[in-house]
């Protein structure tokens, strides 16, 4: 295998990856090469992992379980590879200085905002540049109640990068919002009326 291995890093170097990769509940969705060399093999539902609970893994391994990942070999170091599914093909982009999360949230007014009255609540929707998922909730929850909200916890959390708006113009100058400005917010709220109706 030694004559046939195509990466320049050898069979046994040691990588990181989600476990239920390694337990057959989930496939490689994401492939980070970080700068300092590091291999990082990712799920779908990457955001729900802790870096902590991450496994060690070697080059070898991963590419035993996963083929498809030699088509990966000359990826650069700071650069992200992805697929929409197992079968598609892997999709490359540099990896931003920061990365960019899409975060909803159901929130209620409070009572110091000025519709207060006749506002049931709204569906929040943001786009966040930060160094980490959680930064990235705080600094939009943080956000949301400085314009009168009360916020709970995310309805929905995930990484996004451009290749996500390819098809979806409208969304895409949001996350363009989010490159220049650090964030982006998009609020659809909904009366008392209709959230009587419910």
């Amino acid at each position: 295998m030694a004559n046939n291995w195509p990466f320049d890093d050898s069979p046994d170097t040691l990588s990181r990856a989600d476990p239920e990769i390694f337990d057959g509940t989930a496939w490689v969705f994401l492939v980070q090469r970080q700068k300092d060399g590091t291999w990082l093999f990712r799920q779908v539902d990457h955001l729900s992992v802790d870096d902590a609970q991450l496994v060690k893994v070697s080059l070898k391994q991963v590419l035993e379980l996963e083929p498809s990942v030699c088509d990966l070999a000359d990826l650069p170091r700071g650069w992200n590879a992805w697929r929409q599914n197992r079968d598609a093909p892997w999709e490359r982009a540099p990896q931003p200085s920061e990365a960019t999360y899409f975060i909803q949230f159901e929130t209620t007014p409070s009572n110091e905002h000025p519709n207060e009255s006749d506002t049931a609540g709204a569906f929040v929707n943001c786009w966040v540049r930060a160094s980490e998922v959680q930064c990235a909730i705080e600094t939009a929850r943080d956000e949301i109640t400085a314009d009168g909200w009360i916020v709970g916890d995310p309805d929905e959390v995930r990484l996004i990068q451009e290749s996500d708006f390819v098809n979806d113009p409208s969304n895409r100058s949001y996350f363009d919002q989010a490159q220049i400005d650090g964030m982006a917010f998009v609020y659809y709220r909904y009366p008392l009326s209709e959230h009587k109706e419910l």
